[in-house]
């Protein structure tokens, strides 16, 4: 149940699906980011889809197919060395990991970490087109294994790591969502907090909460109306930075 003091659930709810269409939370994904990539990883994940999650438009694909596993959404990942998220895309959950190799459309010049699920030619020509190399080990019914750094394919524990954080988010471990951009927005939203307890909560009496809310006036003394809700985005960094040195607690409000 949502607390009283946020407001009318359909006024909340149509904001969120506003800021989802608008790509917002893409948006303030990507500006809290920092990525070392020196490596990146590739994998999936499948998510369950409740019954309330189906049955939005036969005709639009929605990310939700059925599998042995019952209805269900795939969730692929790309993260940085240290299991940072970077790219996230959806697709059904009988989608081959393969299929969704777009996820580099961005990295060149590294080193692109994956399971066998990813060994293909296409995919490695591709990593070879971006420059990079490939650490992803050959199928047991490969003819002509091609070897690969297995010291470095050590490292691809750090994606399932990031996996088991975002299941800890209710609304991500399983869908509720019947669009594909409420439920990747939620996904996003996830990433975020993970990139910020990366990188700004190394102080133990820092609390960083954002409220999607609509009208909240928030008192704090460090707090301000922002009406332009990128720009609030792009000085997001400083803000929490500038919190981080006073050790101070910092409620950021996203409204209009």
């Amino acid at each position: 149940m949502l607390p009283f003091y946020y407001g009318k659930y359909r006024s909340i709810h149509k904001r969120f699906k506003d800021w989802c269409d608008k790509d917002i939370f893409s948006r303030l994904f990507k500006s809290v980011q920092n990525p070392d990539l020196q490596e990146v990883m590739l994998d999936s994940t499948i998510a369950r889809a409740h019954a309330c999650a189906t049955g939005y438009d036969k005709d639009d694909n929605q990310a939700i197919g059925r599998s042995v596993g019952g209805i269900t959404t795939k969730i692929h990942a790309m993260t940085d060395a240290l299991g940072n998220p970077i790219e996230i895309l959806l697709s059904e959950g009988k989608t081959h990991d393969s299929k969704v190799a777009n996820l580099l459309k961005n990295v060149y010049n590294t080193k692109v970490i994956a399971d066998r699920a990813y060994h293909s030619n296409e995919i490695r020509q591709h990593i070879q087109s971006i420059s990079s190399e490939a650490v992803i080990p050959c199928k047991s019914n490969t003819l002509n294994h091609i070897p690969f750094d297995s010291h470095v394919y050590k490292e691809r524990h750090l994606i399932e790591n990031f996996f088991s954080k975002i299941k800890h988010f209710r609304r991500v471990f399983s869908r509720f969502d019947k669009t594909i951009s409420a439920y990747i927005g939620m996904i996003k939203l996830a990433c975020t907090f993970i990139w910020l307890l990366r990188n700004y909560f190394c102080a133990q009496n820092l609390v960083f909460t954002i409220i999607i809310a609509s009208s909240i006036y928030l008192t704090h003394k460090y707090t301000t109306r922002i009406s332009n809700t990128m720009t609030k985005l792009k000085l997001l960094k400083t803000q929490v930075s500038a919190e981080l040195n006073y050790g101070n607690v910092l409620v950021c409000s996203f409204t209009k």
